[in-house]
């Protein structure tokens, strides 16, 4: 990956060749060298009506959408996809050790209060500390075929009033998944931790 930006140049027009469909034009592309550390150099990217931010560094690639009700499923899966295959495309011989998915969703459960739902995950302590508020619960999942770790957090939202907060996350191993099956993964997934929970997205 230390070649990675050897020709930056090379890289930007990789990524801006993925994801220009995207609305990405090339001054929503930036080179930062930071305060001279390796870990500070990237290539930060914004598309999709600045809704999507892309960081490319020499030990990741990531993407954040700051609001997935923004975007469509397909332009989510089509940037996560178009950035790792830039990077492949531009360095073949890079060799990706992890992929990490994370999404927080916020929600409200019909006639049922949100922390009344939440108690039925977590056992109340002693109520020597006062009377009880709220509750939340991190679960967290161990290696299967492809996952080398899961956890998925429930807890009251912070944006919706009355609402739920909840925020699965799954590392899965990079040598036994194919890029282009990430996003569905990922969806699958998201809907597995709704159903543990006995809940569901609409």
């Amino acid at each position: 990956m230390f070649g990675l930006f050897q020709d930056s140049p090379g890289l930007c027009q990789h990524v801006f060749g993925r994801l220009n469909r995207h609305g990405l034009k090339l001054g929503d592309m930036k080179l930062e060298s930071g305060g001279g550390s390796l870990a500070e150099v990237q290539l930060t990217c914004s598309l999709l009506a600045y809704s999507a931010i892309v960081r490319v560094r020499l030990d990741m690639a990531e993407t954040h959408f700051l609001n997935v009700l923004s975007v469509t499923e397909e332009q989510i899966a089509d940037v996560v996809v178009g950035v790792l295959e830039a990077v492949k495309l531009h360095a073949p011989t890079a060799l990706f050790k992890l992929y990490t998915f994370a999404i927080g969703l916020h929600g409200v459960i019909e006639g049922v209060r949100a922390r009344d739902l939440l108690s039925t995950y977590t056992k109340a302590p002693d109520d020597e500390l006062g009377n009880l508020d709220g509750s939340g619960a991190v679960f967290y999942y161990g290696e299967t075929n492809e996952r080398t770790r899961a956890a998925v957090t429930v807890d009251l939202s912070a944006v919706i009033e009355n609402g739920l907060f909840v925020r699965p996350t799954v590392v899965r191993d990079a040598s036994r998944v194919a890029i282009r099956s990430l996003p569905s993964l990922g969806a699958a997934f998201m809907d597995q931790a709704l159903k543990q929970l006995r809940l569901r997205r609409r």
